[in-house]
């Protein structure tokens, strides 16, 4: 149902209601969703820095020019708030990876050293909006990006399913910082179905039933099937040693085979 889908442009378009007049002025950076968004919301929809906005909003659109971004910095020079819909540095395609909203951004606070409001993720904004939306009471959130999904989940205090079917890696998982660990981590959204048994620590090891993994002067030692279960096995050693204060050796991560038990 669209009350269900909470999008980076209405969630932008709220923080801006929450923090400018009703009657404020708008140049939006950004696509038609973004527009529809601030319309929406009652703000007043100007086209340039020349007709004194109140606030600029920015957010993603692949026809996003630089004078569009000039035009943004020029405002905000000016006196005017900044409001970021996401800070998200990449956005992966078809081609490969490309630069996201969150370089974009980038590109204008490089010309005003103004650091904007970001309503989307990692901020735990639109967290709390999209449970709130459908009065969740447990919510759980899913993403394939450790320092969007995951660690937005982390600040909102939302337990966090990473599932590897995007940008991080089980690799990328192993290593990740504290505010940015999953609660979770399955292959993929048919992991949902199935049970996600907490690892347990045994002497200096950790054990995901018949998968044990330890850290061993600086290195990542697994023994047990390949699959998820070792996985959360070496996610726990990992994140214990490198919590006491251990450093993970580069090469000391063993490349592991991770499937969809549906495959």
């Amino acid at each position: 149902a669209e009350h269900e889908v909470l999008t980076a442009a209405h969630a932008v378009a709220r923080l801006a209601r929450e923090q400018l007049p009703p009657d404020a002025r708008i140049l939006v950076v950004g696509g038609k969703g973004l527009r529809t968004a601030i319309d929406a919301a009652g703000f007043t929809r100007v086209e340039s820095a020349a007709d004194a906005p109140d606030a600029v909003v920015q957010g993603f659109a692949p026809e996003v020019s630089w004078r569009e971004l000039a035009e943004a910095a020029y405002a905000i020079q000016a006196g005017a708030r900044h409001f970021a819909s996401n800070l998200d540095l990449t956005l992966p395609n078809e081609r490969g990876i490309a630069p996201g909203n969150g370089s974009l951004v980038g590109a204008v606070v490089n010309a005003t050293g103004i650091v904007p409001v970001a309503a989307g993720k990692p901020e735990p904004a639109m967290f709390h909006q999209a449970a709130a939306n459908i009065g969740a009471e447990r919510p759980l959130a899913i993403g394939d990006r450790l320092d969007t999904d995951l660690k937005g989940a982390r600040a909102a205090g939302v337990p966090g399913l990473l599932v590897l079917t995007g940008v991080s890696s089980a690799e990328d998982a192993i290593r990740a910082v504290p505010e940015e660990r999953p609660s979770f981590i399955g292959a993929d959204l048919t992991c949902l179905e199935e049970p996600h048994p907490a690892p347990v620590r045994e002497g200096d090891a950790w054990r995901v039933r018949e998968n044990v993994a330890r850290v061993v002067d600086g290195r990542l030692e697994v023994r047990g099937p390949a699959g998820m279960d070792l996985l959360r096995a070496a996610c726990a050693a990992a994140w214990d040693a490198v919590d006491r204060g251990e450093t993970l050796s580069t090469f000391s991560v063993p490349e592991l085979a991770v499937w969809s038990s549906h495959e």
